[in-house]
């Protein structure tokens, strides 16, 4: 028998004690929830990665490295402020180029800070940023003074008023770079076979980590290319010129250069001219790389060293021959501002 005091208030009762069980269940949820967030943010931290590339690490390409099992020295600057101050600058600004991203190298830690990200894993038609891959893949070859003839090894303004066509092959990995030659990087490809080289180009990216990019020419031309058109993504181009400017650093700084002449095995000299306009207004370029097709649009990469021991790369991709220059543009000047501002808050203390 239930007490006719609890009777005649059961319901009320009852409704209260609903209430208490539901507030406590949310309080629980929201603990638990909490905690969750916790743990994945602290997994996050601890899992954070090095990438040391083969430059500053003679027993294999860039690797990844665990927090954990290595001692971090402090960083340069405060990426987290850097990237918020970008954020600030950039966040009325749009871009033409489907694809972007800009990644941070710190030199004496040897990290990978994202700073601007836009599809950054996407796979785009690379066109002649494909040639960071070829000169890369050249890289481990020591006999960069050996001459190689551009005879039949295609056809572009590059070289079509030399009669010797004989020119070193640094000569060559310059004018690839600079004026985007499409003979020269046939003419590197060739004492390999081309077929051969398409391979040790796949292999070179893989090796490095180029987890989004397929190689399918030396020299990332696409149109009547019965192989098919060379893909990678905009993280993967950060990637390799971050790769290139530590292995050919001398070479890369050629490409800052609006002209550079070049010298053929009789002494005729050939003057390269820049195919990105940006160099001659931009300060400390160490790397300049532009691709274009009318399959790919315009892709554009550049790498520049806003601070000292800091190495930003900035990446354009599927924009158009002209809005190509104005998206890095864009990037370049919201890079600058961004660390000139960090530098006069710092010195403020």
């Amino acid at each position: 028998m239930i007490p006719r005091y609890l009777a005649e208030h059961w319901a009320l009762i009852s409704r209260n004690v609903r209430r208490v069980f539901i507030s406590f269940v949310i309080i629980i949820f929201t603990l638990i929830s909490g905690l969750v967030y916790f743990a994945h943010q602290l997994a996050e931290k601890s899992e954070s990665r090095l990438y040391v590339p083969i430059a500053s690490n003679p027993k294999g390409p860039i690797q990844q490295i665990s927090n954990k099992k290595n001692t971090v020295k402090e960083a340069t600057v405060s990426f987290a402020q850097l990237q918020i101050l970008f954020d600030t600058f950039f966040k009325q600004k749009k871009l033409v180029g489907k694809g972007a991203y800009i990644v941070a190298w710190d030199i004496k830690t040897h990290t990978f800070h994202d700073i601007y990200s836009q599809n950054a894993d996407v796979p785009y038609n690379s066109a002649s940023i494909a040639k960071l891959v070829t000169a890369l893949t050249l890289s481990k070859y020591a006999e960069m003074s050996k001459f190689l003839d551009t005879t039949d090894s295609g056809k572009d303004e590059t070289f079509a008023d030399f009669p010797d066509k004989l020119f070193q092959k640094q000569d060559l990995v310059a004018a690839m770079l600079i004026q985007s030659s499409n003979q020269a990087a046939y003419t590197l490809a060739k004492p390999f076979g081309t077929t051969k080289f398409i391979e040790m180009m796949n292999a070179e990216a893989e090796k490095i980590g180029l987890s989004h990019s397929i190689l399918r020419d030396p020299s990332g031309l696409d149109e009547r290319n019965l192989r098919g058109a060379s893909y990678m993504s905009p993280r993967d181009v950060a990637r390799a010129a971050f790769e290139l400017v530590s292995r050919f650093p001398e070479i890369t700084k050629l490409s800052s250069r609006s002209a550079y002449d070049i010298t053929d095995k009789m002494g005729g000299k050939f003057s390269l001219h820049n195919t990105n306009p940006l160099v001659a207004s931009t300060k400390n370029v160490l790397l300049s790389k532009t691709g274009y097709t009318n399959l790919a649009g315009g892709n554009l990469v550049m790498v520049i060293e806003p601070s000292p021991d800091i190495w930003v790369a900035m990446v354009v991709m599927k924009s158009t021959k002209d809005d190509r220059v104005v998206d890095m543009e864009k990037l370049i000047d919201t890079i600058n501002q961004t660390f000139d501002t960090y530098q006069k808050l710092a010195k403020a203390g």
